[in-house]
């Protein structure tokens, strides 16, 4: 009974070890063949380059074996990392990695009952190897296949290129190869009559190969109008004119010819040409000085499309400006806009520079504001001004200057100076504005205080409109509101021993400094000069008659004057 069950029990282990030895190798990348064979025959060609008598010699000082184990499917950087690994009885030591062999040389002890391993960083353990009875001296050789796949991809320049994996066609570039083995293979590509083969090695991120160039290419000889010419072919450079014998890809380059005289920077003279490489075997590049010449037209004062054509030859269109790229000297421009054109000679002469070609709409039929104008010009004015005071109330109106009691002259005069801006933004209307200084200057005898000074800072906030009837040539209107404050106003005394007096403005039954109005005006534009016209009646009640009855008082302004106008271009 104990016998059976103890042969029971060793059944059961030797199944289970069998089963897992099994599964092992189904889940091992790396197994042994079962070409194990002796290679004794070889023994004299192997102790010539690597066998000592101290080679066969084991851990225990006694004469041992060798076996060459072989690997394939593997690339050689990754054979390197093997690892030999035995039983114990086995002694492995001092192995060695043969790389132009890619083989493993290993030593180990004669005799029965031993096996081999190998492991990989990446790829794990290999099955096991139960070794035979190894004999003296004995020269064993086996091989170690890695079953490991991966997908491979094969591009070309251009697609469509044949590809042949180890003697197989697996379809046209671009093309994806899956479950191949690492380690060397034949790749072989084949496009018309052009055909390239190398070996490739498959291995852990080495599975793109693209390095398949099948376009045509053509030598080509490069020369220069100007000697120490340094030659660039698609922003690289080439190195100094003449080139001869230079491998380019057929089709369009570009080719930059820079040549530095003795002046330095300032003398560099550049010639960069397209050239379509088909027959074409020379190039002659002519290095010159160029410069950009920035082209804009501007119709009825607007930008619009119009057609280029420089030197009656190179036509542009369908761009709203135009950079043209020019040797030094003087070209013709010529640009066209709606039936209308206009032709300018420039003299190229600095890199870069900006041309605006202006066509009058003024012989079409446009709205007013179409036409063309100064987009926003500006004025320095001189003008004429006289301001009132009007009081009305209980069935009365009074009209005085507001400084001398006797009711001596009806307005207060003086003079205007300043700038207004009058820009346009759409149909014809814009914006009125400016800041103006006023002076007023009025005299009398009758009293001990004989003059009175006033200064005054006046702006304007007006809605514009304009008619322009040719560039500078402009009919225009304007209103809204102006405002006007009083900086200084006094009286001053004639005698020297009476002070002046300077408590005018803000005082019962005299004006306030600020004066709101509404107001409207004209301009008539006459090239540079503008003649101008405003009137301006007040909106606040200045309150110099409130305290003897129910009275308002306004001040109202006339203005007269002439402005010279700066264009805003």
């Amino acid at each position: 009974m104990i016998k059976r069950l103890f042969l029971f029990v060793l059944v059961c282990v030797m199944h289970t070890a069998m089963y897992a030895q099994t599964d092992t190798q189904s889940k091992a990348q790396m197994v042994f063949s079962n070409d194990f064979h002796d290679a004794s025959g070889q023994l004299g060609n192997l102790t010539a380059h690597f066998i000592t008598e101290k080679t066969w010699t084991d851990m225990n000082g006694e004469i041992g074996a060798i076996v060459r184990i072989k690997v394939t499917g593997m690339s050689v950087s990754e054979m390197s990392k093997l690892k030999v690994i035995g039983s114990a009885n086995a002694s492995v030591h001092d192995t060695q990695f043969l790389e132009n062999e890619q083989e493993w040389i290993v030593p180990l002890s004669k005799g029965t009952n031993m096996w081999l391993e190998m492991s990989h960083p990446t790829y794990g353990k290999s099955t096991r190897l139960s070794l035979p009875k190894l004999k003296e001296k004995g020269m064993y050789d086996v091989t170690l296949v890695n079953n490991r796949t991966t997908t491979i991809v094969v591009h070309s320049l251009p697609d469509g290129a044949d590809v042949y994996l180890d003697g197989n066609h697996h379809g046209k570039t671009p093309c994806d190869i899956s479950e191949q083995r690492f380690g060397k293979h034949d790749l072989k590509l084949m496009y018309g009559s052009k055909t390239k083969e190398v070996k490739i090695d498959v291995e852990e991120g080495h599975t793109f190969f693209d390095d398949f160039d099948f376009r045509e290419r053509r030598n080509i000889n490069i020369i220069s109008s100007e000697d120490n010419t340094t030659i660039y072919i698609d922003n690289q450079l080439i190195g100094q004119a003449p080139i001869h014998n230079y491998e380019v890809l057929v089709g369009p380059h570009t080719f930059k010819a820079i040549h530095t005289g003795s002046k330095g920077y300032n003398d560099t003279q550049i010639d960069e040409q397209t050239i379509d490489i088909s027959s074409q075997t020379e190039i002659k590049l002519y290095p010159i000085k160029k410069g950009n010449v920035q082209v804009l037209t501007r119709y009825a004062g607007k930008p619009v499309y119009a057609e280029l054509v420089v030197d009656n030859k190179d036509k542009y269109t369908s761009e709203p400006s135009y950079k043209v790229n020019l040797p030094y000297g003087t070209h013709s421009f010529r640009v066209s806009y709606n039936g209308k054109s206009k032709e300018k000679f420039i003299n190229v002469n600095k890199p870069e520079q900006t041309q605006v070609f202006k066509l009058s709409a003024k012989n079409d039929v446009v709205w007013p504001w179409q036409r063309e104008y100064d987009i926003a010009p500006v004025g320095f004015s001189l003008a004429y001004v006289y301001k009132q005071l009007v009081t009305t109330g209980e069935g009365q109106k009074l009209k005085e200057n507001g400084v001398w009691p006797d009711g001596k002259g009806k307005t207060l005069k003086g003079m205007q100076a300043g700038l207004h801006f009058q820009p346009c933004f759409k149909f014809g209307l814009g914006l009125y504005t400016g800041l103006f200084y006023e002076l007023y200057v009025s005299t009398s005898k009758k009293y001990d205080y004989d003059m009175f000074i006033e200064h005054c800072a006046y702006v304007p906030v007006h809605l514009y409109y304009r008619i322009p009837f040719g560039r500078k040539v402009a009919l225009s209107v304007h209103g809204g509101l102006g405002f006007n404050y009083v900086i200084h106003g006094a009286f001053s005394a004639k005698d020297e021993d009476i002070e002046d007096y300077t408590d005018f403005y803000e005082e019962d039954g005299f004006p306030k400094k600020f004066n709101m109005a509404m107001e409207v005006g004209a301009g008539l534009r006459l090239g540079a000069f503008q003649l101008n016209f405003q009137y301006g009646k007040g909106l606040n009640d200045h309150k110099s008659y409130r305290s003897q009855g129910d009275f308002k008082t306004i001040q109202n302004k006339y203005t007269f004057g002439v402005s010279y106008m700066f264009s805003a271009e």
